[in-house]
């Protein structure tokens, strides 16, 4: 009986040693992931805040006396300079602005400029 007493004794301690265990296993993986969301949100934030800070440049640098910059050259003129120009140099140029991407990118200015740039070739040899 005794001997029985010691042995259940030692099961329950075992138990509370396992238990103590998972506890702190738990606490440490609640504390891990805490860590994680904070600095995920630090991140967020960080980011939020970049993105704050360059749409307050651009918005600044982007008119001049309440006219937006757009507004001073017309499209079709910022078309036909774009298309003056040799190809890698347009290909960087496409960053300068959401206009000028979309001018570059447009299948229509792809095609003329090709073809204007085959006319060129073929005029310099001699052939056109």
């Amino acid at each position: 009986m005794c001997f029985s007493l010691i042995q259940t004794d030692i099961h329950m301690n075992m138990v509370n040693i396992h238990i103590y265990c998972l506890h702190n296993i738990l606490t440490l993986l609640k504390v891990k992931i805490q860590n994680k969301r904070e600095a995920k949100l630090g991140a967020m934030e960080k980011r939020e805040e970049k993105k704050r800070e360059i749409q307050r440049i651009t918005k600044s640098s982007s008119t001049c006396n309440g006219v937006s910059s757009d507004e001073y050259i017309p499209i079709d003129l910022t078309r036909e300079i774009l298309m003056r120009l040799p190809a890698k140099s347009i290909v960087r140029f496409r960053c300068v602005s959401k206009l000028w991407l979309s001018i570059t990118t447009q299948q229509n200015f792809i095609n003329s400029f090709a073809l204007r740039q085959s006319s060129k070739i073929s005029y310099f040899y001699g052939q056109g």
